[in-house]
């Protein structure tokens, strides 16, 4: 059984209905179960760690790998020693397979790394959402609708206007009208 809230406003106790019964209830009028709609769950976004960016983390990293090994050629070849075009292919293939493998590691745990955490800063974003979410469900459960008056009524000799409802929810306050004070 619900326990029966009495309206601040009007004091009836008889007029007032929890106000998730009267959401739920077909019959009543469209806009008022609009205004009166319970929290929205958050939705839980989609994962970011996957092939994608393993793939977006290896590509990356081994354009860095290779742009590491041209970089080294290239400081063989501005030092001005001579060397035939043997000797060139065998330094590009030794400085790729020493600097571009080196770069490559450091590039690919520091790439997957800031997936990693990008995923890790959406999960926590989610459980800040869902956990107030939880608590706005929790007070939207305590309260009921005045038929007598047309205001919401909250434990603790609180009446408010539906347009307040979403405010009341999520920061636990009713917002004062303009020019109340």
């Amino acid at each position: 059984m619900t326990p029966t809230i009495q309206c601040a406003r009007c004091q009836s106790a008889d007029a007032t209905r929890p106000l998730a019964a009267l959401h739920a209830d077909a019959t009543t009028d469209a806009a008022l179960r609009a205004a009166i709609a319970p929290p929205v769950s958050p939705s839980r976004p989609a994962g970011q760690i996957g092939c994608g960016a393993l793939v977006l983390s290896g590509g990356g990293a081994t354009l860095l790998g290779i742009a590491a090994a041209l970089a080294s050629e290239w400081q063989a070849v501005a030092s001005g020693v001579m060397r035939t075009p043997e000797e060139h292919a065998a330094g590009l293939m030794q400085d790729s397979a020493f600097s571009g493998a080196v770069v490559f590691m450091f590039a690919f745990i520091v790439l997957f790394g800031v997936f990693i955490w990008r995923h890790m800063r959406t999960n926590v974003a989610f459980a800040l959402a869902a956990d107030r979410w939880v608590r706005a469900a929790q007070r939207y459960e305590a309260l009921g609708w005045c038929a007598g008056c047309g205001q919401i009524c909250a434990p603790g000799e609180l009446s408010m206007p539906s347009e307040h409802l979403t405010a009341y929810l999520y920061d636990g306050r009713r917002e004062r009208p303009r020019g109340d004070t």
